[in-house]
């Protein structure tokens, strides 16, 4: 990112180190956001990346097996749709 920088204007060269501190901020930031959540729960922590939030380990498993719960489901529900079919014709 230095190397493109050095090669253009000044004025590029401030919005583009304004861009890399950004960069450099926000890691920090979710970095400490995770180490409170960890050190609270005792627990693996990640990160919601549309929220930028901690996720503790236990409600990522809870969103993964209420989609499996919702897919089967979905799954009983065309094979029940499908026998009443045919016991129709």
């Amino acid at each position: 990112m230095k190397e493109v920088l050095t090669k253009h204007k000044s004025r590029t060269q401030l919005k583009g180190q304004e861009f890399t501190d950004a960069l450099l901020i926000i890691p920090k930031f979710l970095f400490i956001k995770i180490q409170a959540e960890h050190s609270e729960s005792g627990l693996l922590v990640n990160v919601d990346l549309n929220t930028d939030e901690p996720l503790v380990a236990e409600e990522i498993q809870l969103l993964h097996f209420c989609t499996v719960i919702a897919t089967n489901i979905l799954l009983i529900n065309e094979i029940m749709r499908g026998e009443t079919n045919s016991l129709k014709h």
